[in-house]
């Protein structure tokens, strides 16, 4: 994205931060940004794939991921990530999680064909533990931290869509997305976003 959760960081820990996205226009935003608050000499935005990069082994503190694992799977995409962390080092990553076993039906059978591999807190905790990390913490995003920053803006931007009488693929796309707020609306107390704190172990 458009890095905002990398500009709180380069403020905080005035470090060298590599921002990755495969789309260019975000890294632009970015990289405006940290120009405009002086923090350019610490942000370092890479065009590319954040399964495949060009980084040394060993060499990475923090790996801060929110709303993207999922494109890897969350096992897999720790377990591809750990080689390039130091001895210690650390995972800072949201996944969208169930808080339940027992999910209701519409919401279990959405996300089963849309990811599959989604688990519990537990089962991804589990995961974690599997390819090579200490589980420091978790928590849960609250209900309403959906709305103001995503879902919001996304159906403001679905209507503006609409209005300009989409082709059949962005018509398909704004139905997906309108089924997944809709399916939100009625079952968030089944689902939503867990942030995992994790460190490298062995």
């Amino acid at each position: 994205g458009p890095g905002r959760q990398t500009l709180v960081l380069a403020r905080e820990l005035r470090s060298k931060i590599r921002a990755v996205d495969i789309h260019r226009p975000f890294l632009q935003q970015l990289e405006h940004s940290a120009r405009a608050e002086g923090l350019d000499r610490h942000v370092e935005a890479q065009l590319g794939d954040m399964g495949s990069l060009d980084v040394e082994p060993g060499s990475v503190d923090l790996i801060w991921s929110e709303g993207a694992i999922y494109i890897l799977g969350f096992r897999e995409g720790l377990k591809n990530w750990r080689h390039w962390l130091r001895p210690g080092g650390l995972v800072a990553v949201t996944e969208i999680s169930w808080w339940c076993e027992d999910p209701p039906p519409e919401a279990n059978a959405f996300w089963d064909a849309a990811y599959p591999s989604m688990g519990t807190i537990e089962a991804n905790q589990k995961r974690a533990t599997e390819v090579g990390y200490e589980v420091l913490d978790t928590h849960r995003l609250p209900v309403d931290a959906w709305w103001p920053e995503f879902y919001t803006p996304l159906q403001a931007r679905i209507a503006e869509l609409k209005a300009n009488q989409p082709d059949e693929a962005l018509a398909a796309a704004i139905a997906e997305n309108e089924a997944e707020i809709a399916l939100f609306e009625r079952h968030a107390l089944s689902y939503g976003y867990a942030f995992y704190l994790l460190r490298k172990t062995g």
